[in-house]
């Protein structure tokens, strides 16, 4: 609801396509508000196979991401940011937490505040210019070092290394 409350608050003479893939429990209300607000510019789409969702993600120049805050999730990061990041595709997060410091910190894209102004601000700033080639492959590459499922088993495998190390004393043998 927040980022209809934002689009409400762009400028009309940039308008924005607005694709909402996915189902949630708000899904119906929102379809209708977005059909009164901009039926043209807001499109709702239900799940995709992964593959096709990464498409849409590839294909965009912003991916929309927000978490309420104070409803018991303020720890979490929704996951269609990192599958936004993953393949290169700068992020726009609304809401608590981390995520909100690493995207500008890393260049990935925008944290605000869960707030509508605050999101329209940062969309108006986020989709001002088309994503570079090598921006998308720099967010790519950013993901794939930080988040992939190999950059974590590379993580614990170092972890493990290090305790083994330490109980016998600075060595490690091999097998």
């Amino acid at each position: 609801g927040v980022l209809l409350d934002a689009l409400a608050e762009l400028p009309t003479e940039r308008p924005l396509r607005i694709r909402f893939v996915g189902h949630g429990g708000e899904w119906d209300q929102l379809r209708e508000r977005a059909r009164q607000l901009a039926p043209h510019l807001i499109e709702f789409t239900p799940a995709l196979p992964a593959r096709e969702a990464a498409q849409v993600l590839g294909d965009a120049r912003v991916a929309l991401s927000t978490l309420r805050p104070g409803i018991g999730y303020d720890f979490a990061i929704p996951t269609k940011s990192y599958s936004a990041l993953s393949v290169g595709t700068p992020v726009l997060y609304a809401g608590p937490g981390a995520l909100r410091d690493t995207l500008p910190q890393n260049d990935l894209g925008h944290g605000v505040p869960y707030d509508a102004s605050a999101i329209a601000e940062a969309l108006s700033l986020a989709t001002s210019q088309p994503v570079s080639a090598e921006r998308r492959r720099r967010i790519a590459n950013w993901a794939r070092r930080h988040l992939s499922a190999q950059a974590a088993a590379e993580r614990a495998a170092a972890v493990v290394r290090a305790a083994v190390a330490d109980r016998r004393g600075g060595r490690i043998e091999s097998a």
